[in-house]
């Protein structure tokens, strides 16, 4: 259970480190803070599911925490212009 705390700990502190390092004002700050947070300990969880190492699987988690905003806006502009346009392209093939 000192482990669980340990690493919900280390999560949470980076998650609210890297969104002041990068928030505008607090609002952008909190939200960024608790997106951080969740995509870290989700993939942390993905990751239990595997044999991996601890330090591995505490390290990939915290990267992503640390790259949350630019991850989340990446996977959202693919989404909204690459996405539309490959499955248009899918369809218009097999008609």
């Amino acid at each position: 259970m000192i482990n669980d705390l340990k690493i919900l700990t280390l999560l949470a502190g980076m998650a609210i480190l890297s969104a002041i390092v990068r928030a505008k004002n607090f609002a952008q700050a909190c939200i960024d803070a608790v997106l951080g947070f969740i995509m870290g300990y989700s993939l942390y969880l993905v990751f239990d599911m595997f044999d991996i190492s601890e330090p591995a699987k505490c390290g990939c988690a915290c990267v992503v925490v640390i790259f949350a905003r630019p991850l989340y806006d990446t996977l959202n502009n693919f989404i909204v212009l690459r996405l539309c346009n490959l499955i248009t392209a899918r369809i218009e093939k097999h008609e």
